[in-house]
């Protein structure tokens, strides 16, 4: 009822353990993708005239850490600005990027949890079919 965040209320109530998601013990800690980071700079300035005619999107600042997935599938956290992601080295990889973050440019917009909205924009931004 005061309003504190869950995670406040958690060290309240347990202590200051640590708190993480199960199997997804790395995702607390950051490995910075330095070429891909670098990528996805350029690809924001490029992207930037289109992007502007989204409604809703939000050009994220600063832009987000892409960090190393080591499994599963590429996701972004965006309450510690970051993307896991695998790199840059496949069209995959790249598209996995562009799609993370178009949900951080939309993140206060309905259509950022529009999975479709934002695959079929990562792709026109990709110019991939």
């Amino acid at each position: 009822r005061a309003g504190k965040p869950w995670d406040e209320i958690l060290v309240d109530a347990y202590g200051t353990g640590g708190f993480g998601l199960l199997g997804e013990s790395d995702a607390s800690e950051c490995q910075p993708l330095a070429r891909a980071e670098t990528w996805l700079a350029s690809r924001e300035t490029l992207w930037a005239p289109w992007l502007r005619r989204i409604a809703g999107f939000e050009t994220p600042h600063p832009t987000p850490r892409i960090c190393q997935l080591r499994h599963g599938n590429p996701y972004a956290d965006l309450g510690r600005g970051r993307i896991y992601a695998y790199g840059i080295a496949s069209e995959n990889d790249r598209l996995a990027i562009a799609h993370e973050y178009l949900h951080f440019g939309l993140a206060n917009h309905p259509r950022g949890r529009d999975e479709d909205f934002v695959e079929r924009t990562a792709r026109q931004l990709l110019g991939v079919q």
